[in-house]
């Protein structure tokens, strides 16, 4: 097998200079002081191996997978990561000078005390990493940018934002204790502007929707070196945003329609097909949402109700007409009558919403859609036991995992099926509404006997 032969080779001798090992499997080795100067890995497949004192530099990794690699006091100068993906590996005490690093992920990636001088690091993904202050303050400056951070600690000197404006997904702890956030002008450009929200934790899902569609509508209408590269940041932040369950089924299908209606104006070629990529993404992850959802409240599909109440905890704020449009978009979801639940209480602080079931009423559509406008985290669903009693006493069943994939045809003609056609249906009249509902939240149900 080639990763055997791969290793019979690496055995013989430390000195591995100017080799090109493309497409090889490399697994389970201690490389201690070997030199790969000059060598090619491009398309290799690095598992479980830990360099010490290695030479890496002028080497290449293109499309090159690292899993659960180290690398202790390397010196990887003027190589390349383009197209890779290192997860679980760690860094320290390396070097990285005039490096370039496009367009890879790294997931779950540590760096210690390493240096980053005159490096490029363009359209990054960096999913929970972590960078100790020296590292931190090496891989800041001008030359890294367009890249997304998504739980990833980096440490930012006070007042410096140059970094957080060139970047996304930068977080400070206790903004507020060091920075009054409401003497901070949002002014600049849409891309700076979702940089600095995030950083000033400001977020929120309208904002974030504002600034994605303005940046995309304000890029479609100029053409520029830079454009596409820009285009493919945004849909870097939209990833990691989703992928984050920062955006609500009915928000995501705010988002996915106003894409699609700024990439349907898009002439370039590159860009648009950027962009569609991005709408596929974002509807497979909508349709896995949706599919769990439904597989959620699958036990409550059959259950109308007639008479009883229902309390809604929600852990933001939220004024008495945002909750009557949220109310009124979770009936209209179901096709039920306008006023078959109406509101007895709004309770501000954290919100608290009592409401009364006047006329029949889907359970399962209305935790369905419930949860289609709350963020995608966790909510606590408390049942009585009367609705235990009239389903039968039965527990609910943990079904088998359903397959939920679909061909990339299938999902994105998928506005065909009941839910989605319901979704728009919702979109369509309450999306401004509908939008500034997030965060956690928990429904009650009592149902009278």
């Amino acid at each position: 097998m080639q990763h055997n032969k791969m290793e019979s080779q690496l055995l013989k001798s430390n000195i591995q200079r100017d080799i090109d090992f493309s497409g090889t499997n490399i697994e389970n080795l201690v490389l201690t002081a070997y030199d790969f100067a000059e060598s090619v890995f491009n398309g290799c497949h690095f598992k479980n191996v830990e360099f010490v004192g290695c030479n890496l530099s002028n080497t290449e990794h293109t499309e090159t997978y690292f899993l659960n690699c180290t690398f202790s006091e390397c010196t990887l100068n003027s190589s390349d990561f383009v197209y890779s993906n290192l997860t679980d590996c760690a860094f320290s005490k390396c070097t990285f000078s005039h490096v370039e690093w496009r367009e890879s992920e790294y997931s779950g990636v540590d760096f210690k005390e390493c240096q980053f001088y005159n490096s490029t690091v363009s359209l990054c993904l960096f999913r929970g990493c972590s960078f100790d202050n020296f590292s931190s303050t090496e891989i800041q400056g001008s030359s890294k940018r367009l890249n997304a951070f998504s739980d990833t600690k980096l440490f930012i000197e006070y007042g410096d934002l140059s970094f957080v404006f060139l970047n996304y997904g930068i977080t400070i702890p206790d903004y507020e204790s060091i920075h009054p956030v409401r003497k901070i002008e949002l002014d600049g450009d849409f891309l700076s502007k979702l940089s600095l929200v995030q950083y000033s934790g400001q977020w929120t899902a309208p904002n974030f929707i504002e600034n994605i569609t303005g940046a995309i509508s304000q890029l479609g209408k100029i053409s520029s070196r830079g454009t596409l590269q820009k285009i493919k940041y945004i849909s870097n932040i939209c990833k990691i945003t989703t992928e984050q369950g920062r955006l609500t089924v009915f928000s995501s299908q705010v988002l996915i329609e106003r894409i699609n209606y700024l990439a349907a104006q898009i002439h370039q070629p590159s860009l648009f097909m950027e962009l569609a990529e991005l709408i596929l993404f974002l509807k497979t992850f909508q349709y896995r949402r949706i599919k769990e959802i439904e597989d959620e409240t699958l036990q409550y599909k059959a259950l109308y109700v007639a008479d009883g109440t229902i309390e809604l905890h929600l852990a933001n704020t939220y004024d008495q007409y945002q909750i009557e449009k949220l109310i009124e978009a979770c009936v209209d979801y179901q096709g039920a009558e306008r006023d078959s639940i109406k509101l007895l209480s709004v309770t501000s602080g954290s919100t608290l919403i009592t409401g009364i079931i006047t006329a029949s009423v889907s359970i399962g559509g209305f935790l369905m859609a419930i949860n289609f406008a709350l963020s995608q985290v966790k909510k606590t669903i408390v049942h009585v036991k009367a609705i235990k009693k009239e389903l039968g006493g039965k527990k609910k069943q943990k079904d088998k995992k359903r397959k939920i994939e679909l061909l990339p045809m299938e999902i994105m003609q998928s506005g065909n099926t009941v839910h989605y056609t319901q979704i728009n249906n919702v979109v369509n009249k309450y999306a401004s509404d509908l939008i500034q509902i997030e965060g956690k939240g928990s429904v009650q149900i009592n149902v009278k006997s």
